[in-house]
């Protein structure tokens, strides 16, 4: 199973941090798993339903999430 390697600055917006490694089901829906806003979910199933393997997003109150896909 696919899994997204996720990084922010949710907890801290000084610097980024580790959030986790969430698994990808065969339908793009992410596990919700790491410590992150329901938002970035949202952002990061879209930049792979577009064909994005990685991706760098700013959600709600200026929180970054960094993303990868790991196949």
């Amino acid at each position: 199973m696919a899994t997204v390697r996720i990084s922010s600055n949710w907890q801290n917006p000084d610097r980024m941090e580790w959030a986790g490694v969430v698994e990808l089901d065969k339908k793009g829906v992410l596990a919700r798993q790491a410590n992150i806003p329901e938002d970035a979910y949202a952002r990061i199933e879209a930049g792979l339903a577009a064909g994005n393997i990685e991706g760098d997003i700013i959600v709600a109150d200026d929180v970054r999430v960094q993303w990868l896909l790991d196949r």
